[in-house]
């Protein structure tokens, strides 16, 4: 059996870097600032891609502001076509969608946003795609990611950066809870998906969500103490709604634990810091 070839759109975001990295021979799929959309691998263009393929497409942009509408629709749903049209000559098996757990939030203001609705929007094209072309389709929803370095504005790498400069609790709304799912697990469940030649939705989410505040008080005390003190985070049930067959399910994947994954986070953005501390010297 040949063998199977990762095109990833999204490459240069959080999950797409991470999947790059841990999947180095994926073929990367970009728009240059031309317009013009073409693939490459080990970071040399190539014409085409021989064999069975799967297209993994995270590229998206995330914005909750009006004034992103353009953008939001550009990346969500007219980049999505595109890509589409420039692989239809390949020899694609499946496509693999990252959708939003925004679509179950309780609060309008994400349930109902441009950005959620292109999401869902998009959805409903690859289904339809999908079925016209007889190719297998898996729709993965997620909800806050966390972990490697993450240059995104996030409550977690904000939280960590504070702590580490020995700066007050930067949240507003402390009480607010995030459900957490580390990158790596992500990435795993990416190319378990992938492999799958069914075509599925799945809810790829903590079976808990967390109190934010208490993870800026879990990783303070770590600072001051040097121990792991996992009684300081807060978990509650998730509060997602009009959800239809909500099933959790994580496969063979281990997932990491909350508490390990924040510790080694907090560690690795410290190591960061330290690093950048003594080259400035």
């Amino acid at each position: 059996m040949d063998q199977l070839n990762f095109i990833v759109t999204g490459s240069s975001g959080y999950i797409g870097s991470n999947f790059i990295q841990q999947y180095p021979k994926s073929f990367i799929l970009k728009k240059d600032k031309k317009g013009t959309i073409s693939i490459s691998q080990d970071g040399s263009t190539i014409q085409t891609v021989s064999g069975p393929c799967v297209l993994i497409h995270l590229a998206t942009y995330f914005s909750l502001e009006e004034d992103d509408k353009d953008l939001i629709r550009e990346a969500n749903l007219d980049y999505g076509r595109e890509v589409l049209n420039f692989v239809e000559n390949l020899d694609l098996k499946k496509i693999v969608y990252t959708n939003s757990m925004y679509n179950f939030y309780e609060q309008d203001k994400e349930r109902e946003s441009y950005y959620t609705k292109t999401k869902k929007q998009f959805s409903n094209f690859l289904n339809d795609y999908c079925e016209k072309n007889s190719i297998s389709f898996e729709e993965i929803y997620l909800d806050n990611t966390y972990g490697n370095i993450d240059k995104r504005k996030k409550v977690i790498p904000l939280i960590i950066k504070n702590i580490i400069n020995e700066k007050s609790n930067p949240l507003k709304n402390p009480d607010n809870l995030i459900n957490l799912m580390h990158v790596n697990d992500v990435v795993e469940k990416l190319q378990i998906a992938a492999k799958n030649k069914e075509s599925r939705v799945s809810y790829f989410v903590n079976k808990k969500s967390i109190q934010i505040g208490s993870i800026f008080e879990y990783l303070f005390e770590y600072k001051k103490t040097q121990k792991s003190n996992e009684n300081k985070l807060i978990f509650h049930e998730n509060e997602y709604i009009n959800i239809k067959n909500f099933v959790i399910d994580y496969e063979d994947i281990e997932i990491k634990e909350i508490s390990n994954g924040l510790l080694e986070t907090y560690l690795e953005y410290a190591k960061m810091f330290s690093n950048i501390r003594i080259l400035s010297k």
